[in-house]
């Protein structure tokens, strides 16, 4: 069996209140927004979302949010991108057991580790089995690119896109 992610996955915002927290409400709105203009899914928390400057709480939050709100068939990927593995591995188990279609986990910054490192981080951070695992990586300048890999391991999807 092979299935999809889907076509088009938007990368949500975080949008915030006028006291910089979380507006849950209009995170919804923006949620149905996007599907219904055509996005066959979101990833909830990536760069995008501003992950850096949440708590783990708000993270959670809103993955939670994004998988109770979405309509059948719509993917939601949780981003659980960490400079730290462990942390990293901990995001992933979370988001996992709130129910997303997989995760997107960029390359650890700061302190780019050398190609072996990168295995061992995304073997170590891409568990538990049962998630889909999509990691971003960026190439230096001046060769600058983006790339989305994806592991399948999820009953939801066993493709693979580069």
């Amino acid at each position: 069996m092979t299935t999809t992610l889907g076509t088009l996955l938007t990368a949500i915002v975080t949008p915030f209140d006028d006291e910089l927290k979380v507006d849950e409400d209009a995170f919804v709105a923006l949620l149905h927004h996007v599907i219904d203009s055509g996005s066959d899914g979101v990833v909830v928390c990536g760069t995008t979302g501003e992950a850096a400057t949440l708590t783990n709480e708000e993270h959670l939050r809103l993955v939670e949010i994004a998988c109770a709100e979405r309509p059948e068939g719509v993917t939601i990927l949780g981003s659980t991108g960490s400079n730290d593995t462990a942390q990293a591995c901990a995001m992933t188990e979370r988001v996992t057991e709130l129910g997303v279609d997989g995760v997107l986990s960029v390359t650890p910054y700061y302190n780019r580790p050398n190609r072996r490192g990168l295995v061992r981080h995304y073997t170590r951070s891409r568990r538990p089995p049962t998630s889909r695992s999509c990691s971003t990586t960026s190439r230096p300048a001046p060769r600058s690119t983006c790339r989305t890999i994806c592991s399948p391991s999820s009953p939801r999807s066993s493709a693979s896109t580069t």
